[in-house]
């Protein structure tokens, strides 16, 4: 029928007898996979910083095809010793919309490196892969719980070891103003710092040390800051607290108060107490003066009497102190040192209601922790206040 590619003759095919045919199949594939975006709370690689310990991780897939996605699969992973170890997963159907977007959430992820890895399948078995990395950090901090206030008393010695008693010090550590501090998160370990509160340096905790040393230049009362810092994680946190320096009338010329060697007295919450480190814990009222349970506390009205606590406490130049009577009569307030001896008196005919008296630190001579009491006929009250140097 054909010579050199031709046909011989024209409308070959019925010449011969018979007809011929043959079917010709098309396949048409679409190899283009989805397209996959995550889009998370930061960019991809970023850092999230959560004031809790844990975080809530939630993100927006969006994926796309002609011939429509039809489901997916994710896998969180976790960085564990520069690895990745799987963390949890979870799988979805979409449907074959052609574009398609849902929301992945993790709850409670403690701190560090995840990596989000999401499959999306389309209708033509193409499948693609997005990822997203995230670190969580912890800004958690530690919980100080502090001592509120402490006084020590310096320890005369000789400095020059000429024989003659000529200064005095002590050494308080930070770790003696801590009450029952936290360590923040899976945090499992603490460290403390102690600084004065003198308007230097005082936002960081970088440059202190974990003790103080004094000696009689520091007699008074000193605001002190004690950071507490948690490892590690290395957040921090701090509380300011009142420090009382007391001296001894041998090692240091200006003493204004006496105590034995060695003694430090705590204030807490629920009250003071002194601790003597040969003997123990002993009430504050060993000191002298004859301190009520509830003193500290709110002002407890007695029948139309009560005394309230000083303001400003602590305080520098002058305070205010209020109490109220029943009726007009008599009434005195008096100052005492720790050791119960009387500072000042106020006596004078009040009012019935609401009364106050301005009292300044001039007018004591002296800074540290000290009492003032209200006797009007039978009633007596007794409170303390911190007089700052």
């Amino acid at each position: 029928w054909c010579e050199n590619g031709k046909s011989t003759q024209k409308r070959w095919w019925h010449q011969s007898g018979y007809l011929d045919k043959c079917v010709q199949t098309i396949v048409v594939q679409d190899t283009t996979a989805p397209v996959c975006l995550i889009t998370g709370p930061v960019e991809n690689g970023g850092i999230v910083s959560t004031a809790s310990c844990d975080y809530d991780l939630t993100v927006e897939v969006t994926t796309g095809d002609a011939c429509g996605v039809e489901n997916y699969s994710w896998t969180l992973e976790k960085e564990v010793d520069d690895n990745l170890e799987n963390y949890t997963n979870g799988d979805g159907d979409l449907g074959v919309d052609s574009v398609s977007s849902f929301e992945i959430t993790v709850n409670d992820l403690t701190p560090g490196t995840y990596v989000l890895s999401v499959t999306t399948i389309d209708a033509c078995n193409n499948e693609s892969t997005c990822r997203y990395e995230v670190t969580v950090n912890s800004g958690k901090k530690p919980t100080p719980v502090c001592i509120s206030s402490m006084t020590a008393t310096l320890t005369p010695w000789d400095s020059n070891g000429d024989g003659q008693i000529d200064t005095a010090s002590s050494v308080i550590w930070a770790e003696e103003f801590n009450s029952s501090s936290i360590a923040a998160c899976n945090d499992d370990s603490l460290a403390y710092r102690l600084e004065f509160v003198d308007g230097e340096g005082d936002t960081t905790w970088v440059e202190d040390a974990d003790s103080l040393n004094l000696d009689c230049d520091d007699l008074g009362a000193h605001f002190v800051r004690m950071w507490v810092i948690s490892y590690p994680s290395g957040t921090a946190d701090y509380c300011d607290v009142v420090m009382i320096v007391q001296g001894d009338f041998v090692g240091c010329a200006d003493i204004s108060s006496s105590g034995e060697k060695g003694d430090v007295t705590q204030s807490t919450s629920t009250g003071t107490r002194v601790m003597d480190r040969g003997r123990g814990l002993q009430s504050e009222g060993e000191s002298g003066i004859d301190v009520p349970a509830d003193a500290g506390l709110n002002a407890a009205n007695h029948d139309g009497y009560a005394l309230e606590q000083n303001r400003p406490n602590p305080f520098r130049e002058e305070t205010v102190i209020g109490f109220e009577l029943p009726e007009a009569m008599e009434a005195t307030i008096s100052i005492h040192d720790v050791t119960g001896r009387v500072l000042r008196e106020v006596s004078g005919h009040y009012a019935r209601g609401y009364n106050t008296i301005l009292l300044h630190q001039s007018e004591l001579g002296l800074s540290g922790v000290l009492y003032y009491r209200l006797q009007a006929r039978s009633f007596s009250k007794t409170r303390k206040m911190v007089i700052l140097r």
